[in-house]
């Protein structure tokens, strides 16, 4: 196989004070290039490891006025498990909410059925009340035993919801909304990798009402559900024949684009946490990592973050091992620019706007190490408290060697490595 191209663009690769910062870059190149160079939208795409990666790049494409589509995907305010979630939240902030009442009320599944509720209306429609203040009464209803006390559970959870939210922030009280209704155990349950993955979209959906409370002076339930409610309908007015391809690596097989952005190339997200178990696992991550970047046909930029929530809460991420297997020759590195989140990335590259550095910021010379040393500096492994981390120091012998490790938490602990538990992963 040979190609008659010309030589073309050095990679580019990015990495962004938050997740926040990696999205705003994306779609800040993508208005760039095609102001310069005309390119459809349909000529650039977004690849990321997991769907619940989207959302960030949504929100900012949303921002920005420009229509995407999900290939092979649901946007994420459409996927199942964010609808019922936020249906929980409706029913809330607003008893009276019937329709999202309804959505939840066998959800996760509790063994109440459609002629049970069809019941229940008929109840509320003659006593003159709401379906919320029906549920109490199932048993009048004409409902079974076992199931009117089905239905008085739910009645109940929902009570203790309510109480449980009053002075919660929002994004915790999520979390306990989550786990208190079932919905995550349920998931759990399941143990596959579609579960898996809805899981994940709720961790980002608890990351949604973090963003919110962080940027709103006084943030309410209500207030959270209005900005939702106004991102759904900005949604629906997209044009998805003229829009900007996301999707996930698993189905970029086969495809091509001119300009490809490869976002999230951190450890736990890719490699995907889940594949360094195993040799055979972590394979495939580096086979599905040389797809994604054999998809660009002109130019590649490879873009990760510093930090990026996960369940509302801050993460510090270590760049993608495989982001060590490109030859530095090939990489254009940039730094983000000394300012706030939200500038403008718009001058010419060829401007110096970005100050370069080495590649992967390498550290200085080490001494002289013992080849059966296994805690080498720059080796990743894995604590059973700690999680994910990168040697950064080893020191003294055999017997008393201490490693120095910077965990993913953002964590740096040095332990004696003989105690320490560590599992290497390479």
């Amino acid at each position: 196989l040979w190609t008659e191209n010309e030589a073309g663009d050095k990679i580019v690769y990015y990495t962004g004070r938050t997740d926040k910062e990696e999205a705003a870059f994306v779609v800040q190149q993508i208005q760039k290039i095609r102001d310069r160079e005309g390119l459809p939208l349909s000529d650039f795409a977004v690849f990321y490891r997991t769907n619940a990666q989207s959302r960030v790049f949504e929100d900012e494409l949303r921002r920005q006025n420009m229509p995407y589509v999900i290939y092979g995907g649901t946007r994420f305010y459409d996927r199942m498990e964010i609808k019922d979630i936020l249906s929980y939240l409706w029913v809330l902030a607003n008893p009276s909410d019937s329709l999202h009442l309804r959505r939840i009320i066998n959800v996760p599944g509790r063994g109440i059925g459609k002629v049970t509720v069809e019941k229940l209306e008929q109840f509320a429609a003659a006593r003159g009340i709401g379906f919320f203040e029906a549920l109490p009464f199932a048993a009048e209803a004409g409902i079974a035993g076992a199931t009117a006390k089905k239905i008085r559970d739910f009645h109940q959870l929902l009570l203790n919801l309510q109480a449980m939210m009053q002075g919660e922030r929002l994004s915790h009280f999520m979390q306990t909304l989550v786990e208190k209704s079932g919905y995550l155990e349920e998931l759990r349950s399941e143990d596959t990798l579609e579960a898996e993955g809805r899981i994940e979209n709720l961790e980002e959906l608890v990351n949604v009402a973090a963003d919110y409370e962080a940027s709103t002076t006084e943030p309410s339930l209500q207030g959270f559900l209005d900005q939702i409610s106004l991102q759904s309908d900005i949604d629906k007015l997209d044009d998805k024949s003229k829009a900007l391809p996301l999707m996930t690596l698993h189905l970029a097989k086969g495809l091509e684009f001119n300009v490809v952005f490869f976002v999230g190339m951190e450890e736990g997200l890719l490699p995907h946490m889940r594949s360094l178990d195993t040799p055979e696992e972590m394979d495939e991550e580096r086979r599905l990592t040389y797809v994604g970047m054999t998809r660009a046909k002109q130019r590649l930029f490879l873009c990760n973050a510093e930090r990026r929530r996960v369940f509302g809460n801050e993460q510090f991420n270590l760049p993608s091992r495989f982001l060590e297997d490109v030859p530095s020759e090939l990489i254009d590195r940039i730094e983000p620019p000394p300012s706030e989140f939200g500038r403008s990335y718009t001058k010419d590259r060829d401007e110096e706007e970005y100050p370069r550095a080495t590649w992967l910021n390498p550290a200085p010379a080490k001494p002289k190490e013992d080849p059966s040393n296994p805690y080498k500096i720059g080796t990743k492994v894995k604590h059973p408290v700690f999680g994910f981390g990168t040697i950064q120091l080893c020191e003294g012998g055999a017997e008393d060697r201490k490693v120095t490790v910077a965990f993913q938490s953002g964590d740096r602990k040095k332990l004696l490595a003989k105690f320490s538990n560590l599992t290497i992963l390479g």
